[in-house]
């Protein structure tokens, strides 16, 4: 299994910075993890187009906003001969809660519909399985219906947290995962007036209890340098690295090279 990462701040891009997006290639299949604001440019769009299957965490504009973009891509490798099955799409069921998540969701129901994909809505009881590889989801802390990943095979276990605030249920989800590349959104010097993001921190603490290999953080605000995230987490978990755009984890029980 190897992780690509593609994007890793939000809400916005920053200089060489995109939003959140991370390519898990398999055996069979490469697996885009959310399709943020600038990933694409980081695809290597003939290879990975290839048994692509697309999961959004969520859908806040951070965590979509390249999918219009790819989908006019798939659209015209499909013409071109290079992608002959639909590209296949997983977004979570809304939860009906907020006008904007029901838009969201509206909205890439329409672009499948009109481009070259299949969309299926998941939630917490979904279990996806891709030959040896089997993808389970967990309810997050979050406003919009967000889910956390968790991605198993041969090779090892892979978890990403997608947006959360901290709660206790999702050690359970993480644990023992040979890399669990978690969200770390906030410095404890920072304000946070509710809980949907974590401190890096916390992000650390999850990791500690979880008793994961190892630790990446990502979801950075795009102005604070990632040195600042990776020594709050070491605080409680050392095995603690930042996602950098472009870098490719390959995990291989319990060997890793980044």
């Amino acid at each position: 299994m190897k992780i690509k990462i593609l994007g890793t701040v939000a809400p916005y891009c920053k200089d060489n910075k995109n939003c959140p997006g991370y390519l898990v290639e398999t055996e069979d299949n490469n697996i885009l993890l959310d399709c943020g604001n600038g990933i694409t440019r980081w695809l290597n769009m003939e290879q990975d187009l290839e048994n692509m299957i697309i999961i959004i965490s969520h859908v806040d504009w951070d965590h979509f906003g390249d999918l219009l973009s790819l989908a006019n891509t798939v659209d015209l490798f499909h013409k071109f001969g290079y992608v002959k099955e639909k590209v296949k799409i997983y977004t979570p069921k809304p939860s009906n809660k907020y006008e904007e998540e029901i838009i969201n969701c509206k909205l890439i129901r329409i672009i499948a519909k009109n481009h070259y994909f299949t969309l299926t809505e998941y939630d917490e009881h979904t279990t996806i399985e891709l030959n040896n590889t089997k993808i389970n989801f967990h309810k997050t802390r979050h406003p919009y219906n967000t889910y956390a990943t968790r991605i198993e095979n041969d090779s090892g276990t892979f978890v990403y947290s997608a947006d959360t605030g901290y709660e206790e249920n999702i050690t359970n989800f993480v644990s023992k995962a040979n890399i669990f590349l978690c969200e770390a959104s906030f410095l404890k010097r920072q304000t946070r007036n509710i809980n949907t993001h974590l401190y890096a921190y916390e992000a650390g603490k999850i990791a500690k209890k979880a008793k994961v290999d190892q630790l990446i953080l990502t979801h950075f605000w795009p102005e604070i340098p990632a040195s600042e995230y990776i020594a709050e987490a070491k605080m409680e978990f050392e095995n603690t690295f930042a996602a950098e755009t472009g870098k490719t984890y390959i995990l291989n029980r319990r060997h890793y090279n980044g």
